[in-house]
């Protein structure tokens, strides 16, 4: 699955947008973010400014997977 394909299954899915970021960046409050830098995909939580790695990925794919792993611990019910 890419980016795009998660965004269409978190919109699909009703996950509230505010728990996540698919283009890194912006400082939240706890969101779980994807980020492409320096062609590593970063996944991390954003917290008040603070960015709190969680891996580097190599591929799209696997950032993807790892993101989903994470999501499902807080939206089972909404990603099956």
């Amino acid at each position: 699955m890419n980016i795009k394909e998660l965004k269409a299954l978190l919109i699909e899915r009703k996950v509230p947008s505010d728990s996540y970021s698919l283009e890194g960046g912006t400082p939240g409050m706890g969101e779980l973010c994807i980020e492409k830098i320096d062609n590593k995909w970063h996944l991390y939580i954003s917290d008040r400014g603070t960015k709190f790695t969680k891996n580097y990925y190599d591929s799209e794919e696997e950032v993807v997977d790892a993101f989903l792993v994470d999501m499902r611990k807080y939206y089972r019910y909404l990603l099956k």
